[in-house]
């Protein structure tokens, strides 16, 4: 098995991602060319958007950002030797499909935050238009 390898923006990884990254695309290109996030391809496993996040009363964290046609299961070794490597002591994955969570939870990973979002276009001076 080859290990995983970094990757660089391009059109064919953008069209790739789209459907994991939505209207957040354009922010996560931006992440990933200034280098506040970076492309990793598993050969086996599939792509990744990872990000290293440096709380300040924590140890630093591998946030799994996106990721399609990943293999969760399989790659976490692969991920914690990542992280390891990068100071982490733990990985936080981003997640949007609920059958996700279930697979998560029996790898070992627990709920941390839920978080919710409401589009507020149709509102002004308070009211719905």
């Amino acid at each position: 098995m080859n290990g995983p390898f970094q990757r660089a923006w391009s059109n064919e990884i953008g069209q790739r991602l789209a459907p994991a990254l939505g209207d957040d695309l354009a922010e996560i290109r931006r992440q990933v060319m200034t280098g506040q996030a970076m492309l990793v391809e598993w050969p086996e496993f599939g792509l990744t958007v990872l990000r290293m996040e440096h709380p300040a009363t924590q140890p630093p964290i591998l946030v799994v950002v996106a990721a399609v046609g990943f293999d969760m299961a399989s790659s976490l070794p692969g991920l914690a030797d990542l992280a390891h490597k990068n100071g982490a002591q733990r990985i936080r994955a981003h997640v949007k499909k609920p059958g996700m969570e279930k697979l998560l939870n029996r790898l070992g990973f627990t709920r941390g935050e839920s978080v919710f979002f409401r589009d507020i276009r149709g509102f002004i001076d308070g009211r719905i238009v």
